[in-house]
């Protein structure tokens, strides 16, 4: 589990300061303020390391299509690097450093300058300092062909590798999907669009049981079907418990909507990653309350790390509620608040910075813009009226 982390020259992130992170994470602030430039730089290096390694940095990959290189990187620097500071949980190899720069061979990637761990640059077995001879190199050239030892000497990254995101702009889960065997059964796209295969792909495992919990735990009743009919698989739901199952369009669109977070959360391996924008989205207020129920019992129970980026007070009194009854500590949740500055320069950049609450679930001193509207609309309502 990453403990800390320190971002610099990512998108409007210019230095992030070090941040503490928990077990739950709660990205709040308002729009274009750095909530999904933090969650890309996560996103950034599990879709990197999903390929199998460390050297380059993918912007476009199977979580994300951000462009290029120069579109990821603060664009107000003559420093061309992007500096990404990891600290993990674990006890030894617990420092990660890495550099990154543009790729001037393939322009839209980014290629490694440097990597330490713990202070310490890392080599893989074959290339300590070796020149084309094979001798020990202490010259000048020493470190310019580094390559990184394997993702799999330090665990505590793999976190990352194994990462689930369920992104703002996903869709309801449709009636029919094209069976494909060859759907992986560890990766949910984005989207949602590829969820029924994936569900398929777990039926051994009996997970639409648990699934099924779920829908009704957050929406208090429903039913859900998935069977195969010819070469697609066909998904029936119902808002209540009876046998009566209907195509997904004709069940209020929450219930159709929240499979592809729920499928998510069933499946992942145990100290996995999780990425969720926007899980109230759709969704009741109560309902609203029941989902982030639902990520603080799952981020205990398969210890995941989860980083969820609201809009939803009803999100956020929920993950406090968590707190006052001892469900989770001060120390598993974060709250990571994102606002936006003027530079001297004249352009605006992203602020991060971490919340403290009480062992009570109160916030020492709120900042502006931290879900005030709902106060700020109550005190117009109840204020009296002029003339």
């Amino acid at each position: 589990m990453i403990k800390q982390i320190q971002i610099e020259r990512f998108k409007n992130l210019r230095d992030s300061g070090i941040l503490k992170l928990g077990r739950v994470n709660m990205l709040a602030g308002a729009n274009g303020c750095g909530k999904s430039s933090f969650c890309q730089v996560l996103l950034t290096l599990a879709q990197t390391w999903r390929e199998g390694g460390m050297n380059s940095l993918l912007p476009k990959g199977v979580f994300k299509n951000l462009g290029t290189f120069d579109d990821i990187h603060y664009a107000y620097t003559d420093d061309g690097s992007i500096d990404i500071h990891l600290w993990t949980d674990t006890g030894k190899d617990n420092d990660f450093l890495l550099r990154y720069i543009k790729n001037e061979d393939r322009r839209t990637l980014g290629e490694i300058e440097s990597a330490e761990v713990n202070g310490a640059p890392i080599f893989d077995e074959a290339g300590e300092n070796e020149d084309d001879d094979g001798e020990i190199d202490d010259g000048e050239n020493a470190n310019q062909n580094m390559r990184l030892t394997s993702l799999k000497d330090y665990p505590s990254l793999i976190a990352l590798q194994n990462l689930f995101y369920i992104s703002a702009d996903r869709t309801a889960a449709s009636n029919k999907e094209g069976l494909d065997e060859t759907t992986p059964d560890d990766y949910i796209k984005p989207d949602g669009s590829n969820v029924l295969n994936v569900l398929w792909a777990h039926r051994e495992e009996n997970i639409l049981e648990d699934i099924a919990k779920l829908v009704k735990e957050v929406l208090e009743s429903g039913t859900v079907q998935l069977i195969p009919e010819n070469n697609e698989l066909v998904l029936s739901l119902n808002s209540i418990s009876n046998s009566r199952l209907f195509m997904p369009v004709n069940v209020g669109y929450g219930y159709s909507y929240i499979l592809s977070l729920l499928t998510a959360i069933v499946i992942a391996k145990p100290g996995a990653t999780f990425i969720v924008e926007n899980p109230e989205a759709h969704l009741h207020p109560s309902a609203q309350a029941k989902i982030a129920k639902v990520l603080i019992d799952y981020s205990k129970k398969k210890n995941l790390q989860m980083f969820i980026d609201t809009h939803s007070d009803h999100v956020l009194n929920a993950l406090l509620k968590a707190v006052k009854k001892k469900e989770l500590s001060s120390e598993d949740m974060q709250l990571l608040f994102f606002s936006c500055r003027n530079t001297e320069e004249g352009h605006t950049e992203a602020k991060v910075e971490n919340l403290k609450f009480s062992d009570m679930g109160h916030i020492h001193r709120p900042p502006k813009k931290f879900f005030e509207q709902y106060a700020l609309d109550l005190r117009e309502l109840y204020s009296p009226t002029e003339g």
